[in-house]
């Protein structure tokens, strides 16, 4: 069953996009993934619901919070906040 991640709480809704955002950083891949984000941001909403039927095979490869990310991805709200977080300046998150 796939749940809304951000029904759950503000603060772990943000801890998981900050998660997100950290190990996108650590493979140096903020750029390409800010500029992908962009591209598909017009067709997040079928995106996410394709990732939401393929959600059984995604699962394994997304980890234990899978599904979280899943509806991360599903919700163009959160692929703003996703987006802003991205294109922040880390040295000033660090503050």
């Amino acid at each position: 069953m796939v749940f809304n991640a951000f029904q759950e709480s503000n603060d772990e809704a943000e801890e998981l996009v900050a998660s997100l955002v950290d190990s996108i950083r650590r493979r140096g891949l903020a750029s390409p993934a800010a500029a992908l984000l962009e591209a598909l941001s017009p067709v997040s909403f079928v995106l996410g619901q394709l990732l939401i039927l393929l959600e059984p095979l995604a699962s394994p490869l997304l980890g234990r919070d899978g599904q979280r990310y899943i509806v991360l991805f599903a919700d163009r709200h959160s692929l703003r906040t996703l987006l802003r977080a991205l294109e922040a300046d880390p040295s000033r998150l660090a503050e």
